[in-house]
């Protein structure tokens, strides 16, 4: 039997098995933060406010254990654990977290790419993520870490089917004897374990990898607490110049401005680089360190923007964008003009831009699966006839000529009556729903933030600066 048949195999299945019990702890993590918070709008003043500063800190963990996932030399690097450990913060927080949700979509591209392995099907997989099998890290052996925990659980396993299910057992122990190589034989052993598992049910399993997860968070927010003490240590001059906490070193755009301010040669780039430090010591004065959750984004986004829904929110491009649009309006309304070359108001503008198109393609995809039609020229006369200025975006004129249009790309009546139905119940122009004067940084140069958020706040709808 050579050890080295059919390694490849047992490997990914080892990476397989930890993203599966991952998904399953990302679960576990979610439903236990979703009940927290229920908890709190039942809490005094005082408790609810204990409750979000353990959730602050939370979120501030699973940040420092996303951010090496950016990283190449990262991956290049990593064990399967490591990368099953951001996996289970990643689809943790996804829903909660803008920068979890961009993470998630990191790590599945990555390992789609380097192992071959879709993350979005491993949760469905019960039988593979409820078996304790530890991650097979080299040449077809299982770890010596992890040897005793398979050899325990293989005896387990084969008591309960020698016991349970004596032909199941005798038809195993045969396959098993005349596996052609090591990885045949553990694949076999891995099988029976699952099926011992799947039979006698895998929470204390479960369990286990969700205490082993939380010791790791610690020992990561520990780590992180030691590199930002170090990292404040070495940008002190720019911290002392504009006043920032060490804890703000955990915000990675203030944290790379200051950096830039720290390496700035003339002082040009020196007033540049304090220019960005101010920019976001001036958003997190306004959103925290970690920035707007979610919730607050989405409900932000769906109230001033006409067409968005619930469903973008799953896409990490759109949520960026709304992200970026977010933050441009605050600095225009807290009288920052940004730089010559990236102006306040030409980030806002990319930004609506990019969410619309974000939009349109989420909006087309369903159609295309609704209808079945994924011609490329539907959709290019679809987003020509749509750029119909806004004076007469709604009009009879604009339907006439939209329908036209969709007639010369061979679309069928139903594919036209839904288009048009779908373009009646917009009554203006997408671009109408958030709008941005040319002289926006200038007129509220001299506004308070108190009173811009007070307004914003009673407002509610639309940006009109």
């Amino acid at each position: 039997m050579s050890e080295s048949d059919g390694m490849d195999d047992v490997l990914d299945g080892g990476l397989r098995q930890s993203l599966m019990i991952a998904s399953r702890i990302a679960e576990t993590l979610a439903r236990r933060r979703q009940e927290s918070q229920r908890q709190q709008e039942h809490q005094d003043a005082q408790t609810a406010h204990e409750a979000q500063t353990r959730l602050a800190a939370e979120r501030s963990a699973a940040h420092a254990a996303l951010a090496p996932v950016e990283k190449d030399q990262w991956w290049d690097k990593a064990q399967p654990s490591d990368i099953a450990t951001a996996h289970a913060v990643a689809e943790g927080w996804k829903d909660h977290d803008p920068a979890a949700l961009a993470a998630s979509e990191k790590i599945r591209q990555e390992i789609l790419t380097r192992y071959g392995i879709d993350t979005h099907d491993v949760g469905a997989d019960f039988a593979y993520l409820e078996s304790g099998i530890q991650t097979i890290t080299n040449a077809g052996q299982v770890p010596v870490q992890s040897q005793d925990d398979h050899k325990s659980q293989l005896t387990q396993a084969s008591e309960w089917a020698a016991a349970h299910q004596p032909k199941f057992f005798a038809d195993w122990k045969q396959r098993h004897g005349f596996a052609d190589t090591v990885a045949d034989a553990i694949k076999d052993e891995t099988k029976l374990i699952e099926h011992w598992q799947s039979a006698t049910g895998g929470q204390e399993e479960t369990r286990k990898a969700v205490v082993e997860h939380e010791k790791s968070m610690q020992l990561i927010a520990a780590a992180r607490v030691e590199e930002l003490r170090a990292q404040a240590a070495k940008l002190a001059p720019e911290m002392e110049r504009h006043q920032v906490p060490v804890e703000y070193l955990a915000n990675p755009e203030l944290a790379q401005a200051l950096q830039t301010a720290h390496t700035a040669k003339t002082p040009t780039a020196v007033l540049a680089a304090d220019a960005l430090v101010k920019e976001r010591m001036f958003l997190i004065g306004k959103d925290g360190i970690n920035g707007l959750d979610m919730d607050q984004l989405r409900k932000e986004t769906t109230a001033n923007v006409n067409g968005a829904g619930d469903s973008h929110f799953g896409d990490p491009e759109f949520v960026k964008a709304a992200k970026e649009m977010h933050e441009a309006k605050l600095l225009a309304e807290g009288g920052f003009k940004g730089s010559e070359r990236r102006p306040v108001e030409q980030r806002y503008e990319r930004a609506e831009k990019e969410l619309f198109a974000r939009m349109e393609g989420v909006g087309r995809e369903i159609e295309n699966r609704v209808t079945g039609n994924d011609s490329s020229r539907l959709k290019d006369q679809g987003l020509k006839a749509e750029s119909t200025s806004a004076a007469d975006y709604g009009s009879a004129e604009h339907h006439g000529k939209f329908a036209e249009s969709l007639q010369e790309t061979g679309a069928n009546e139903t594919q036209i009556r839904g288009r048009l139905a779908a373009a009646r119940s917009e009554g203006t122009h997408p671009s109408a729903a958030v709008t941005m004067g040319k002289g926006a940084a200038k007129a509220r140069k001299s506004r308070a933030g108190a009173a811009v958020g007070s307004e914003r706040g009673k407002n509610g709808r639309g940006f009109v600066l």
